[in-house]
């Protein structure tokens, strides 16, 4: 749970940092590379954790995210939420609502997702996550072939000139 904690603070405020980045030409640079790294750390904090864990990454994330939308001390905001002005793109004007919302929004879908999206095979040759039948085909290749897994070798082919 470290773990997670430690990766919601650090994408909360990563994200927070960077989602501003192409607001003003209109372009969503920002976004979706803050998007993007909220989904790989909620990703992460599900398999290792479960649904707790991504409840944990979702509390962390959405209250650095919610305390760096307050106004400062010296009046500054990082995440301005109410912007007007007709001549303004609507990415300056917007931005800060999409990320402070969709931070949470989607977390709660990844929430809703089917768990086998996010196992994470240990490895070993006898679990039970598949590999059985792969060790047998295996074991059997290396018995036949007497050349173990050289039999997968594919020569190489010189290129035409």
């Amino acid at each position: 749970m470290l773990i997670t904690v430690a990766s919601a603070i650090a994408t909360g405020i990563i994200g927070t940092l960077t989602h501003r980045i192409g607001a003003t030409q209109n372009l969503p640079i920002g976004l979706v590379l803050g998007f993007v790294l909220v989904g790989m750390s909620a990703w992460c904090a599900r398999s290792r954790g479960g649904i707790t864990g991504l409840a944990v990454h979702l509390i962390f994330s959405s209250a650095i995210v919610g305390f760096m939308a307050v106004y400062g001390p010296g009046g500054d905001v990082l995440i301005p939420m109410a912007i007007s002005g007709a001549t303004l793109p609507f990415l300056s004007r917007n931005c800060g609502m999409i990320w402070f919302f969709g931070v949470v929004v989607m977390q709660i879908v990844m929430a809703l997702l089917p768990a086998r999206w996010f196992f994470i095979p240990n490895g070993d040759a006898g679990a039970d996550d598949g590999n059985e039948a792969r060790a047998a085909h295996f074991s059997h290749v290396t018995k036949t072939s007497g050349q173990g897994f050289a039999a997968y070798h594919v020569p190489h082919r010189p290129r035409r000139q």
